[in-house]
């Protein structure tokens, strides 16, 4: 509470110290003694980059620290992982080129690629597991793209077991490509189906 005062401008430290300095100092004590709120907090410092902390990648891998910390935590919100899903999946897509995306969408630090693939989908079944209302539609996108990522990695069983999670899901995109694979006999050995299953 005294931090949230800190931040707001409603109370000021005794010993000095800037309210924004003593607040993040306050959080980053509550964040240590497991706090969900603080976790959350500093994860909103870190990604506005406020209370002198700049922006960046490092900020960036900070925040991610904490909303990690948060997802994890017992009491956690669906919302949290699913917060987190959207982050790695943006980090995939790369950097937006108008500023003033930029500042609302700074993935750098960011896994991409097949990794942060990965990471979303891993964070979006999370969301879905606990009940989060867009997090299945999400996580079939996400599944989708990451098939795609494995197949252009070389990683073609991978990328078949999962299309065909998806698609029998009931993902359109992921039921095309796998008909299309089976087509050019690029999933015929996979999954113990054969071209005429």
């Amino acid at each position: 509470e005294l931090a949230s005062l800190y931040m707001r401008g409603l109370a000021s430290p005794e010993n000095g110290k800037s309210p924004l300095a003593a607040a993040v100092t306050l959080y980053e004590q509550a964040a240590a003694a497991g706090s969900l709120d603080a976790y959350l907090a500093l994860a909103d410092l870190h990604e506005k980059g406020l209370a002198g902390i700049k922006r960046g990648p490092e900020a960036n891998q900070k925040m991610v620290e904490y909303l990690t910390l948060a997802a994890e935590h017992k009491d956690a919100e669906p919302s949290i992982a699913y917060r987190l899903g959207e982050l790695y999946a943006r980090g995939t897509r790369g950097l937006p080129t108008r500023l003033t995306e930029l500042y609302a969408h700074d993935t750098r630090g960011l896994p991409t690629g097949v990794e942060g693939e990965e990471l979303a989908a891993k964070w979006y079944a999370q969301a879905a597991k606990k009940g989060f209302k867009d997090a299945r539609k999400k996580l079939a996108h996400t599944q989708h793209k990451l098939a795609k990522a494995y197949q252009k990695a070389g990683r073609k069983a991978e990328a078949v077991e999962l299309l065909m999670k998806v698609a029998t899901a009931g993902y359109p995109e992921a039921q095309y490509d796998l008909a299309r694979m089976f087509h050019k006999g690029e999933a015929a050995s996979v999954g113990g189906l054969t071209q005429e299953q």
